[in-house]
């Protein structure tokens, strides 16, 4: 039964957002966006001054950095050339003028690898399962020593033998 506290305890610590961040464990929901077609260009693919590249813009929840679950699916979205950082809301009829101009597949553009979908859980899952096998054959192997009143002891440990 103390193993199992014990296992609850450290289940409790790690899953606590307070004590996580407390040790500088960056954690929360962040919109990522990466750049999934690059454009020529031409005057086709210019917004203002900035030509733009075609990109994916998606929520995940992060863990240290690494996302442990989508919140929110990926969008075809306008990405500035001079600053990443920077997306447009394109039209629907915008995203298929391009889409069709440049021949490409929306979903296969919209299609996260497996690492950015659940690389986080990929490795804490894990790392969790991990520390509960080593916790549950680490005691395994030790017996309870059986402590007797003072000249008790002999007479029973021989009786036992």
């Amino acid at each position: 039964m103390k193993t199992y506290r014990h296992i609850f305890v450290l289940a409790f610590m790690l899953l606590s957002a307070a004590w996580l961040q407390a040790r500088g464990v960056r954690m929360g929901t962040v919109e990522d966006i990466k750049v999934v077609a690059k454009l020529p260009r031409t005057e086709t693919y210019k917004i203002g001054n900035d030509f733009i590249d075609l990109g994916a813009k998606y929520t995940a929840f992060r863990i240290s950095g690494m996302n442990t679950w989508i919140k929110e699916e990926p969008r075809l979205v306008g990405v500035s050339v001079i600053s990443p950082d920077t997306y447009y809301d394109l039209s629907p009829e915008e995203i298929k003028f391009i889409l069709a101009d440049q021949k490409l597949d929306e979903k296969k553009l919209l299609q996260l690898s497996l690492w950015e979908r659940y690389g986080g859980l990929l490795l804490f899952i894990p790392a969790i399962g991990l520390l509960f096998l080593i916790r549950r054959f680490s005691q395994s192997g030790k017996e309870d020593e059986i402590i007797y009143p003072e000249g008790e002891g002999e007479e029973k440990k021989e009786n036992q033998a």
